[in-house]
């Protein structure tokens, strides 16, 4: 990475026009981190998913959806879900590395996979938004755009043997910004967060 790039990703990275609209999200979780009430279930499920056009009634065709899917499926599916184990198998760790990866992506793919069962779609997107509001420091914020992106700029994809359940596109783009952001760290000397790199990859 050149100089000019490095100066290029750190105006990238700055202050932008959503930081309210995330903080008042990354707030919520962290007030509501858990998994037992349905109005907070359908708070942060609904509020993160349209924010970020990754709704998990998206392109799904039910009428009425916010008062029927949302209370008679969305909460009460996630509530009698393992969910808040698999986050408690989390709450020690600071930042991803090559060891604990193996712990985050199968979390992501049991999300994913929770999401799928709910909906009948597939929410490999919303599972990371919805998990990094919940852990901004471990979950790279995945959709099409960042994916399409890091792919340009990225193109270290070494696999983890160690992994053993994962969401293959997840856990490779996951791969794909760990390297980044360890180059990035080195070359730029710029400690990239999830949400940084997120700002990186749109902007």
């Amino acid at each position: 990475m050149q100089k000019t790039s490095c100066r290029e990703l750190q105006q990238a990275i700055g202050d932008s026009p959503w930081d309210l609209s995330n903080q008042i999200l990354y707030e919520m979780c962290q007030k509501y981190p858990h998994h037992k009430n349905d109005e907070e279930i359908i708070a942060k499920v609904m509020m993160i998913g349209r924010v970020y056009s990754a709704a998990i009634e998206r392109r799904k065709n039910v009428e009425n959806i916010s008062s029927v899917f949302y209370r008679g499926k969305v909460a009460p599916g996630i509530r009698k879900s393992k969910i808040d184990v698999w986050l408690n198998t989390l709450r020690s760790l600071d930042h991803p590395t090559s060891e604990n990866c193996v712990q985050i992506i199968a979390v992501h793919k049991k999300v994913t996979d929770l999401f799928r069962e709910i909906s009948g779609l597939e929410k490999r997107s919303l599972a990371s938004k919805y998990l990094h509001f919940h852990f901004p420091n471990l979950f790279f914020i995945y959709d099409s755009r960042s994916s399409n992106a890091l792919k340009k700029i990225e193109y270290s994809s070494v696999w983890n043997s160690s992994l053993v359940e994962y969401d293959r596109a997840y856990a490779k783009f996951f791969l794909r910004c760990m390297a980044f952001v360890e180059k990035v760290n080195y070359e730029c000397d710029i400690p990239l967060t999830p949400r940084k790199l997120d700002k990186y990859l749109l902007s």
